[in-house]
């Protein structure tokens, strides 16, 4: 009787509060949720990161209009937006990695081409190591990301919005 009870609580609550992080997917695009550095973090060296499915956003003024994710092979190909400080208009390719022994980071991500002149140019490069994220990003470290925070009625400015942020960079 209680698994029938909790069976249909799950398919009256539309099965979102029933599955778990693993495979909840993006209902835009599809993208499995745990696969993807889909949200908002802080980095290592305190700069906010909003990520969504359609774009990525590093402080207050890159831009990156993602074109491509490759789950399989953890990178997603990005339009960097014409108003970037630097390389506006070219292409990125972003590696990631999760870390899920290393709270409270649970991502970390490595610019692998930041400046390409192409779709194809970003996609074939592969300096990107995700076995050794402490040098595996062209003999750097990969940086790392931990969620941000999110509450109310507290904000700060954050690209000409207000984002609620309660936690502070490191």
């Amino acid at each position: 009787m209680r698994v029938r009870v909790a069976v249909w609580l799950c398919l009256l609550a539309g099965g979102f509060a029933c599955a778990s992080a693993a495979t909840r997917r993006d209902p835009a695009t599809g993208l499995r949720l745990a696969s993807v550095p889909i949200g908002q973090f802080f980095d290592d060296y305190g700069s906010m990161h909003v990520v969504s499915a359609a774009e990525w956003q590093q402080g207050a003024s890159a831009r990156y209009a993602i074109v491509a994710w490759d789950t399989v092979a953890r990178y997603l190909i990005a339009r960097n937006d014409s108003a970037n400080p630097a390389a506006g208009g070219r292409w990125t390719r972003i590696d990631w990695v999760r870390l899920d022994d290393m709270p409270p980071w649970r991502w970390a991500f490595c610019f692998s081409a930041y400046d390409a002149p192409t779709r194809e140019a970003a996609e074939s490069t592969r300096i990107a190591r995700p076995d050794t994220p402490r040098t595996g990003c062209n003999g750097h470290p990969y940086s790392r990301l931990r969620p941000a925070v999110i509450t109310s009625p507290s904000s700060d400015y954050f690209g000409g919005k207000r984002v609620p942020v309660k936690a502070a960079p490191p």
